[in-house]
């Protein structure tokens, strides 16, 4: 993961009693007496990459805009660092981060693009590739879907392979249709380019990559179903907001590996996306991920939709993982997957080797690319 500096960003912890501020010259001396909040606060050793707070136990929040922003989050402190030799552990602790940007300085995310996209990042390759799809609906609307210009997350899993990572997203007439991911990883062989899709239509689809067929899944994507004791959708879109972050933390996902068996996956802290689509039966829809550390393995979509006069909370699941998964809501199962299929490229969910070369930057790919 490679690190920029902070520049003149502060950032400053507030845990349980004891607030911390952090900023390039290290952290302030709290007042005495509160040092077991400080060694908590030092414990998480927080960073900043790409515009992006990070821990050990993935990004925290992302940074938007040059206004001042407070972020309330609950992380797990890392196991090899016990807070205490209580009969608790793994307390989980509340940390508020307030991001200000000080006079003269920039926010994160508007460095200048040399920098955040310097030599190790992959990242105008990925964009690239992700633009080089065209995507079709089948059925009435014939309009070729685009990527969003950004990626809605970036990722690394050098553990099963992913040096880095981008999730896009294919938009129509505002509700998401396709999901995915270009990444690149290298073992012992050549540089791998790697495409994952999930089909979130309502229709199947047709899409090709650099003008030949890539994937072509015939059904729809996803099966909604209602949320087990979810309220009435609010009226205003700040209370759907809120309700629909409820209702994501009722349930809980984990994968099982052949090797370390159930995982539990993390619930990432907000939406991904939020999407306010023109169809009058549907008023408003999210985007989570459950991920492995920053590897998204999992999406939930809550959506409030209006049949008549009634209007309700639905939900569904789009895996991204080859593991096998489980879902639960409020500790019951709800929902599984068995172990993924590489290469059949007529599956809603699908993904697939695109390139393989002899590149270990990407300032070799584009020269590889363009002798080619």
């Amino acid at each position: 993961m490679r690190m920029v500096g902070f520049g003149r960003l502060a950032v400053g912890l507030a845990l349980g009693s004891g607030f911390f501020a952090l900023a390039q010259d290290g952290p302030t001396r709290p007042e005495p007496g509160v040092s077991r909040w400080r060694d908590a606060a030092s414990a998480y050793r927080i960073t900043l990459d790409s515009g992006r707070l990070t821990s050990p136990q993935g990004p925290l929040e992302a940074l938007h805009g040059p206004e001042p922003a407070l972020r309330a989050l609950t992380l797990d402190r890392p196991r090899s660092e016990p807070m205490s030799r209580s009969r608790h552990p793994r307390r989980r602790w509340t940390l508020a981060v307030l991001l200000l940007t000080l006079a003269g300085g920039r926010p994160a995310a508007a460095q200048d693009e040399k920098a955040a996209e310097g030599p190790s990042s992959w990242l105008p390759i990925l964009k690239q590739q992700a633009a080089e799809y065209e995507i079709v609906p089948r059925g009435g609307s014939k309009k070729v879907l685009k990527p969003l210009p950004e990626p809605i997350l970036r990722w690394t899993q050098p553990v099963r392979g992913g040096d880095d990572g981008a999730v896009f997203l294919w938009v129509l007439d505002g509700r998401p249709e396709v999901v995915g991911t270009i990444f690149t990883w290298r073992g012992g062989g050549p540089r791998v380019m790697q495409h994952e899709v999930h089909s979130l239509a309502p229709t199947g689809l047709d899409a090709t990559w650099r003008g030949k067929p890539m994937w072509h899944p015939d059904r729809p994507g996803l099966a909604f179903k209602p949320v087990p004791e979810a309220p009435a959708p609010a009226t205003s879109a700040p209370a759907r907001l809120r309700q629909m972050q409820a209702v994501a933390r009722e349930f809980s996902a984990s994968s099982v590996h052949e090797k370390t068996g159930r995982n539990e996956l993390r619930l990432m802290p907000r939406a991904l996306y939020r999407y306010k689509p023109t169809d009058p039966g549907l008023i408003d829809g999210t985007l989570f991920c459950f991920a492995h550390g920053t590897d998204p393995e999992l999406f939930l979509l809550v959506e409030a939709r209006r049949d008549g006069n009634m209007a309700e909370y639905r939900h569904a699941f789009a895996r991204f993982s080859d593991l096998e998964l489980h879902a639960r809501h409020k500790g019951h199962d709800v929902w599984d997957a068995p172990r993924g299929s590489m290469n059949d490229r007529s599956l809603i969910h699908a993904y697939y080797v695109v390139e393989e070369l002899d590149a270990e930057t990407p300032e070799d790919y584009r020269r590889v690319s363009k002798g080619r």
